[in-house]
């Protein structure tokens, strides 16, 4: 399964005429990961997996609770910064 459809699942989303903006929003997740030092992102890492949906869930106002997950992800992504795992060079494991 491709990142792109994990994502539309996530938002249950049964067609592709969203994939492009999926894709876009999927990509705006890791760039603003980046930003705050989340530099190794692996794809099938849970925590970056998570981090990515609730940015997305956010962005697609799911639920109508555009808030929480914004809340949500901005927590997760935070705690995500402060990992060496997250960070360049980073180490495997925990």
């Amino acid at each position: 399964m491709t990142e792109t459809e994990r994502i539309r699942a996530a938002l249950r989303i049964s067609h592709t005429d969203a994939d492009e903006e999926i894709t876009q929003t999927i990509a705006a997740a890791k760039a603003d990961m980046e930003a705050v030092g989340i530099l190794q992102q692996p794809e099938m890492d849970p925590l970056v997996m998570f981090c990515v949906e609730l940015f997305c869930k956010s962005a697609f106002d799911f639920g109508g609770d555009k808030d929480w997950y914004q809340k949500r992800y901005r927590m997760l992504r935070d705690n995500m910064a402060t990992m060496q795992k997250y960070q360049e060079g980073g180490v495997s494991g925990v």
